[in-house]
């Protein structure tokens, strides 16, 4: 018998070594939320694009418990996780934040679209040259940002080097400064027109590099931004400061209390020379309306007048105290260290509870602390001087009394703590690692309990009492399906979820294409964002119903009315027989049908016309019109073309002319 134990023992051991080794897999389908708990409700740890590479620990319930490549743990919906040795040409999870620029052969806007696949809706259309932000990039498309707006588009249509929209203008590489009559800043924007968004403001006397010389707009760049500027605003003349006094006393100065930068120039393209905090004095040399030369102990440069005073700027009382603290927070989460007193400030880093800091300034809302040899400011609320434990002392199950089929929860002191897991039942089996376990119908009769371990900055471990025998009959409740009230939504419409069977206790999320969760609940109100994008719903049992399930999707979401189809249809003046006629079209949308007409008679219905002899002297006009369903109503028609024989000295007028 001993040695039987034994043997079993040893196997078990192999066992466990190989699941903790893990089974390398990828993501699939979309961008994947890693999560704290195994469940649609619980916190998103981070995401992940498709063809990103996992380590899957365990599988249970179809969640996975994965370890990615960056060390963060958690779980994900197994169903998007594939073991095949096919990766998808996708965006990876890895991020460049690359300026780029759109481009096609033939010049015409390129779609930008809600997924990486021609199937996806299309967001927007871009021109050529428009600026864009790479955000991600894959081997067939990439995932990137033109303003606000992210989407995926074909790498094919997307170069690193400027492109110069129709209309295009003279290539140069010369040295310009901007100027304004008015003194004010003035608008780089990301396209030759005042109807582009705006990049950045330039004060006067800026150096800039001019890339492309247009008639109205050049397209220039300044530091490493990329742009256009309207070319009545630049100038091949350097500034210079106005005549001032010379040797005159002053201060740095700013409104925000941070420091201000010395430049080699008068302009904010020049490199900066120094970096000088508030009250440093200074010699004016040359002062100038918008910048003034100056000399800050041995260096010279050019500093904005606006940020030099006649006099040293007084100070807010900061008291300045020197006492050890312990980073804190009610749910748990690591608290960041910024770079200033601002939550708009940039993270320096994100410290786990309990970290010991020491407080060097305070004002009740920020103090200034260092960790380690590390600086920077962190919010006071978070920090507290009573040291804050990062030894686990107890675990608790919520429900002592569980039937089969329901979810038992450990819940660890302190909370937040990080932990492996362990489920064993009243035979010493163990039954899970998860952080939850679902009792099955062979747990009927036995009594559970949880041992954690603590991982990561926590140590110590814990295990809870034993819940009541389980109970139950062998019949488990399931969630079957899940339907949705209306199927062709518009904007403000009300969507009610319902589950099947009906008296399913269940919570339901709403998502719209590509797994992007939209809301909870049963009812889910359609906002605009969701226009061009189908919706569905996932019912998710709980207590005694188990499963989930998701319903069909919705059409895609039309606005709250048709919107009237306007833009222009161009045909040449005239055209010869023999040729192909294809129009011009500048649309707001392109679900349309086209209608040919050849002296008011339908002649033709597919998006191009070939031109017959019995044409000759007529007139041809093309009418196109938007799709029913598409959001869009009305038509646009082009303006006549006359249709010339070919033949070599005939000058053919139009028939209706005869």
């Amino acid at each position: 018998m001993k040695r039987l134990t034994a043997v079993l023992l040893v196997l078990l051991l192999l066992f466990s070594s190989a699941v903790a080794e893990g089974i390398t897999a990828h993501i699939v389908g979309g961008w994947l939320r890693l999560r704290d708990a195994p469940s649609y409700d619980s916190n998103t740890i981070a995401s992940y694009f498709t063809g990103t590479k996992v380590t899957i620990l365990s599988t249970s319930n179809g969640w996975s418990y994965v370890r990615m490549s960056d060390g963060a743990t958690g779980y994900m919906n197994a169903s998007y996780l594939s073991t095949g040795s096919s990766t998808p040409s996708t965006p990876s999870g890895s991020s460049i934040y690359a300026t780029a620029y759109v481009t096609s052969s033939n010049g015409g806007r390129v779609a930008l679209r809600a997924g990486a696949g021609k199937s996806y809706a299309v967001i927007t259309y871009c021109n050529v040259g428009t600026q864009i932000t790479v955000l991600n990039a894959g081997s067939t498309w990439d995932r990137i940002q033109v303003g606000s707006t992210i989407g995926y588009m074909m790498a094919k249509y997307i170069t690193f080097s400027p492109v110069t929209p129709d209309g295009g203008g003279t290539p140069t590489h010369t040295t310009a400064y901007v100027t304004s009559s008015n003194g004010k800043n003035v608008n780089m924007r990301s396209g030759p027109s005042t109807s582009y968004g705006v990049l950045a403001s330039y004060p006067v006397g800026t150096k800039v590099t001019v890339l492309t010389v247009g008639s109205t707009w050049n397209y220039i760049q300044a530091g490493s931004l990329k742009g256009y500027m309207m070319r009545k605003y630049l100038t091949a003349t350097a500034p210079g400061p106005a005549p001032g006094p010379s040797g005159s006393a002053a201060y740095v100065t700013s409104a925000n209390g941070k420091a201000v930068r010395l430049r080699s120039g008068p302009g904010t393209g020049y490199s900066v020379v120094g970096l000088y905090p508030i009250n440093t004095p200074a010699t004016i040399l040359e002062k100038g309306a918008y910048w003034s030369r100056i000399q800050i102990q041995s260096q010279v440069g050019y500093m904005m007048t606006k940020f030099l005073a006649s006099y040293p700027t007084p100070e807010p009382p900061s008291p300045i105290v020197n006492y050890t603290a312990y980073v804190y927070s009610t749910n748990g989460k690591g608290v960041y260290l910024r770079s200033g007193p601002s939550t708009s400030d940039p993270a320096i880093a994100l410290y786990p509870v309990g970290t010991e800091v020491k407080v060097l300034k305070t004002n009740g809302t920020w103090d200034y602390i260092m960790v380690g040899t590390r600086t920077g400011y962190m919010m006071h609320k978070f920090l507290t001087t009573s040291y804050v434990s990062n030894v686990i002392t107890s675990v608790s199950i919520g429900n002592l009394t569980p039937k089969a089929g329901e979810t038992l929860v450990a819940s660890i002191v302190p909370g937040g703590a990080t932990a492996s897991y362990t489920w064993i039942n009243d035979l010493g089996v163990v039954l899970s690692t998860e952080s939850y376990y679902v009792t099955q119908n062979s747990d009927i009769g036995r009594k559970i309990r949880v041992r954690v371990v603590g991982t990561g900055l926590y140590t110590g471990s814990a295990t809870s009492n034993f819940t009541e025998a389980v109970s139950g009959s062998s019949t488990v409740n399931k969630v079957t399906g899940c339907t949705i009230n209306n199927m062709n939504p518009r904007v403000n419409d009300i969507l009610k979820a319902s589950a099947v069977p009906s008296d399913a206790t269940v919570s339901f999320i709403w998502y719209r294409d590509g797994n992007v969760s939209v809301g909870t609940g049963a009812t889910y109100t359609v906002t605009a964002a969701d226009t061009g994008f189908s919706l569905y719903a996932v019912a998710i049992g709980y207590n005694s119903w188990t499963g989930s399930a998701q319903s069909s999707k919705t059409a895609a979401v039309l606005p709250v009315s048709d919107v009237p189809l306007t833009g222009t249809v161009t045909l040449p003046n005239s055209a010869v027989v023999g040729n192909e006629l294809t129009p011009s079209l500048s649309l707001n949308s392109y679900a349309i049908t086209y209608q040919w007409y050849q002296n008011g008679v339908l002649v033709g219905t597919n998006s191009k016309l070939y031109i017959t002899s019995d044409m000759a002297g007529d007139d041809i006009r093309l009418v196109v019109t938007a799709v029913t369903g598409s959001g869009y109503t009305g038509s646009v028609s082009s303006s006549y073309c006359l249709i010339q024989s070919g033949i070599h000295g005939m000058h053919l007028v139009p028939k209706s002319a005869v």
